[in-house]
This record gives structure tokens, sequence and C-alpha cells, in this order.
């Protein structure tokens, strides 16, 4: 009688997860930054920290960053992009912020 090695199982790695936690923690300095300087700064904060973002999922190789991936990569990287760009927009053009 043979013994059969079990047969190897292959997992698929985890989800890389840490893109996601960067992005909520953005959203939190945002908010935290409206709460005590105003709307302007945070809106600014929030405009760079989707560029960054853009920035990460144009620059890591597929599939994304869980949290950053939704569609194509170019589909993301342009809706994060245009993203930061409108929201800075409204933030350095408002009146009364």
């Amino acid at each position: 009688m043979s013994r059969n090695p079990a047969p190897e199982i292959h997992r698929p790695p985890p989800p890389r997860t840490w893109a996601l936690w960067w992005a909520l923690g953005g959203v939190v300095v945002a908010v935290l930054l409206a709460l005590m300087t105003g709307a302007r700064v945070a809106g600014v904060a929030f405009a760079v920290h989707l560029g960054v973002l853009g920035a990460i999922r144009l620059a890591l190789p597929a599939p994304g960053p869980l949290g950053i991936s939704a569609r194509s990569r170019l589909f993301d990287v342009a809706f994060l992009w245009l993203g930061a760009v409108g929201i800075a927009l409204m933030a350095l053009t408002a009146d009364n912020l």
C-alpha cells in the first residue's frame, strides 16, 4: 500500500488591503481638518489625497490594490484625478469658506 501525498492546494494571495486603509485614513484626516481648520484646507487636502491615490493606482501592477480599484486602470486614474481637480477648484474658488 503506497501513500500518495496530499495534492497541493494553490490559494490566491490575500488581497492587498493597505490601500483601502490608506484611502479611509485620508478621508478621516480631511474630515478632521474640516472640523479644526475649515472647509478650504480640508478640500485641498482631500484633493491632494485623491491625486496621490490616482498615482498609486497608475503605478501598481494589476490587479490593483483593494479599495481603489473599481474598473480599468485608465478609468480609475481618470476618475480619481478628475475628482481631485474638481474638488481643488471648488475648494479654492468658492466664496464664504
